[in-house]
């Protein structure tokens, strides 16, 4: 009976147990279509070395929609409330994102990735103002 009870313990353990895989960052990012964000659903993830600014969003750009393509093009959608008479429905920047380093690059910028899930895209850029550079933290849900 004691070896019954073990035997089924052990079998337990290695059909219950499922390996947890995961996911490629490249696939999280491509996955799906990203919207701006100022509701940071992880702040651990913010770093502890130095406080960076939330973008402040314009009206205009609450309802922007991204997408990363695997091609190395990100395709930048204006919804419906536009910030100039004139500005195009899309934009296309390209883009490149290092695993190891956590480097995402648009249009030439250097951004450190923060997180990259399912849930969230968080990354701080480097934004110019006239006082030079600041770095500024972007949240992409």
């Amino acid at each position: 009976m004691k070896h019954c009870i073990y035997l089924l313990f052990v079998v337990l353990v290695f059909t219950g147990c499922k390996k947890e895989e995961k996911e490629d960052p490249l696939d999280i990012l491509t996955g799906k279509t990203w919207k701006y964000s100022l509701v940071d659903k992880n702040p651990s993830t913010n770093g502890t070395s130095i406080s960076v600014p939330f973008n402040v969003l314009a009206d205009c750009e609450k309802d922007n929609t991204l997408q990363f393509k695997r091609d190395g093009n990100l395709i930048m959608y204006t919804g419906n409330a536009k910030c100039t008479l004139n500005e195009s429905e899309t934009r296309t920047l390209s883009f490149s994102y290092n695993k190891q380093t956590k480097e995402l690059i648009i249009d030439g910028i250097k951004c450190e990735v923060l997180e990259l899930t399912k849930n969230q895209l968080k990354y701080k850029a480097p934004v110019s103002y006239q006082t030079g550079y600041v770095y500024v933290m972007f949240i992409l849900e």
